[in-house]
This record gives C-alpha cells, sequence and structure tokens, in this order.
C-alpha cells in the first residue's frame, strides 16, 4: 500500500466561505452538505460528565478534500462514530494531544477499526510523547500490537511540521499537566484549524494561534481551578488574542454544564467580539464558511 504520509513539510495559507445554521433551544448547529467538515463525537470535559455520560467522549472528526482524521479518541469513540455515520476504516490519521483516559483510551480500539485488526497496515498517529512513552498516572495509550498496525508513528515536539497529501499538522506549546503535551494547528487548502488541547493561558499559547479561522478551545471550568486547565475568563482572553473568525467552546465540566451555557456564549462573544458557539454531539461545521482567503478572494473577483 502507498503511504499517504509525506515527509516534505507542507504549508499552505489558502482558506475558505458561508454557513447555513439554525438555532436549536440553547445551542448552535450547522447544516451542511460539502466536502470539508469538522463533526463533535464527544465534548465532555471531566470525569463527572464522562461517568454519567451527560456528555459523550468520542472526539472530534475532520474531514478535508483528500483526508479523514480524527482528535482525541476517547472513550466510546468507536460508538460515537457509528451513531453519527462515521466510517472508521476511511480514517487516514489519529491525532492525539495528550495521554489521559478522555483524550486516548480508544486509542487502540479505533486502530483496530481502521486497520481490519491489523489486516490492513495503515494510517498515521500524530501524538504527543507521552501517549507513546506513558506518564507518571498513565501506561502508554498504545499498545505494542497496534504501533504495527500503521503505517507511521510521530510523536510531535516543537517546531515539528507533518504532513499528509495537502495537509499540514503543526505541534503548539501548552500550559498543561505534562510538559510535552500538544495543541495543534493544521493547515488545508481550504481552511485553518487550530486545536488548543488541555492548557492554562499564556499570551504566548494564544498568540500561536493567530490568523487561524477555526480555534477549538477546551474550556472545562467557569471559575478558575487549576493552572492548567482554562476557565470563561482565560478563554475570553485566549480567544482575544487569537483573533479566529469562529471560536468554538467544548470540553466542558459539570459546573459548566450545570450553568445557563447560552449566557456563557454570549459573553465571550460580547468580550472578544469573536463569532462563539458551543459544541454539543453530532454538530457539523462547514470550515470552509470561515475561511478568511476565500473571502479575500470573493472580493477581488
Amino acid at each position: 500500500m502507498t503511504s499517504k504520509f509525506l515527509s516534505a513539510a507542507f504549508a499552505s495559507d489558502e482558506t475558505l466561505n458561508d454557513v447555513t445554521f439554525i438555532y436549536d433551544k440553547r445551542l448552535i448547529f450547522f447544516m451542511v452538505n460539502n466536502e470539508s467538515r469538522i463533526l463533535f463525537l464527544g465534548t465532555a470535559g471531566d470525569s463527572l460528565v464522562m461517568g454519567k455520560q451527560l456528555r459523550a467522549c468520542g472526539g472530534i472528526f475532520v474531514e478535508t478534500e483528500d483526508l479523514q482524521f480524527l482528535i482525541n479518541p476517547g472513550p466510546g469513540s468507536l460508538v460515537r462514530a457509528r451513531q453519527y455515520n462515521v466510517n472508521p476504516r476511511e480514517l487516514d490519521a489519529l491525532l492525539i494531544s495528550e495521554n489521559t483516559l478522555l483524550e486516548a483510551s480508544d486509542a487502540n480500539t479505533i486502530i483496530d477499526a481502521m486497520t481490519n485488526g491489523g489486516l490492513d497496515t495503515k494510517g498515521v498517529i500524530i501524538c504527543a510523547p507521552n501517549v507513546l512513552e506513558g506518564t507518571k498516572n498513565y501506561h502508554p495509550a498504545i499498545s505494542p500490537y497496534h504501533k504495527k498496525c500503521v503505517e507511521k508513528i510521530i510523536a510531535l515536539k516543537e517546531g515539528d511540521k507533518v504532513a499528509m497529501n495537502s495537509v499540514e499538522v503543526r505541534p503548539m506549546r501548552t500550559k498543561g499537566r505534562n510538559e510535552d503535551n500538544v495543541g495543534f494547528q493544521i493547515y488545508t487548502p481550504s481552511f485553518t484549524l487550530g486545536y488548543v488541547g488541555n492548557t492554562g493561558y499564556q499570551k504566548q499559547i494564544a498568540e500561536q494561534y493567530k490568523g487561524v479561522d477555526i480555534l477549538i478551545v477546551n474550556v472545562p471550568h467557569i471559575i478558575k481551578k487549576t493552572q492548567t486547565d482554562l476557565f470563561i475568563e482565560d478563554a475570553i482572553k485566549l480567544i482575544s488574542d487569537a483573533k479566529p473568525q469562529l471560536a468554538i467552546l467544548t470540553h466542558v465540566g459539570i459546573k459548566m454544564l450545570e450553568s445557563d451555557l447560552l449566557t456563557l456564549v454570549r459573553q465571550v462573544q460580547r468580550e472578544t467580539n469573536v463569532q462563539t458557539i458551543m459544541a454539543k454531539e453530532g454538530m457539523v461545521i462547514d470550515p470552509k464558511s470561515y475561511s478568511a482567503t476565500q473571502r479575500q478572494k470573493k472580493l477581488i473577483v
């Protein structure tokens, strides 16, 4: 089988255009029919939410013109993929930002499904080093057997650029529980996507994402609880610094769910002047609708 992994770095400043949306109670759902999409298979952000299954933990599915990949396959990822008509056999890559239950518990399950139990060696794993090496609290997230099932495994370090076909992935620094946790900046010919991962706020971290079209922000808390997670006020600062076209809040904790989510979203949008929505399972985004470059092209035409 020909590998889809390309060793040469690819950088694109291309990006793209418009959405249809409807309001359903307190959350916004996007109805699209396009070749690129971002689909949320899970939005849980702490053990209580996960344990009670108040929100799912399946990760984030991203489809571009020529690739499909899954970010952070947490508990129940395969079940949620089936529920939302994502075929794991068609995945090209897994991106895993850190080695925790919520981010990586179903990595082996997804690899097994993607490769037909290892019979069809395929796919690329792009991850933080601790996903492969383990931490003081977690064993390595990927078994020795499942490492052999994929074509390539890449443990990211600062400054890396990984290209697959027309998509480039770069690791971003975090202020997380482990020093080698990462966020992701993803460049495609049609849009740019940032995923901040689990991190506290630092201006330097926020500025890494300047210029992205869509920024996915993990916000488990309303008020500050730790130095390594965002709460609403820090999320406002991070989004204000990065200034994406669209900010998506996810990875919500129990106190967030018990609050008025719509009021929190309105607060973030009002104080950042950035369009902001709260993710929910099954929500689909057309990323091309938020591409600054495509809007510029339309103006020129």
